[in-house]
């Protein structure tokens, strides 16, 4: 998505010339949905996602080293 931005000022310079702000931004995301802009910014998004899926997954293998090791003591 793009956005402009043109903004002008009323006020004539002594050379005749007024103030004017034009930028053109590019690859934006504009929403009201707070989810459409935390799934856009990817660098966050991947990170929520690690920090949910690190603590399972070594969760889940320590359970499993457990069950294992009581298994070889029997």
């Amino acid at each position: 998505m793009q956005v402009q931005i043109i903004c002008t000022d009323c006020a004539v310079q002594p050379d005749g010339s007024t103030n004017e702000y034009n930028e053109l931004f590019q690859e934006i995301t504009v929403s009201p949905s707070k989810w459409i802009i935390f799934y856009a910014n990817k660098p966050l998004f991947y990170g929520a996602v690690a920090a949910v899926c690190v603590p399972v997954a070594g969760g889940t293998a320590w359970i499993l080293f457990r069950r294992k090791k009581k298994a070889l003591k029997k």
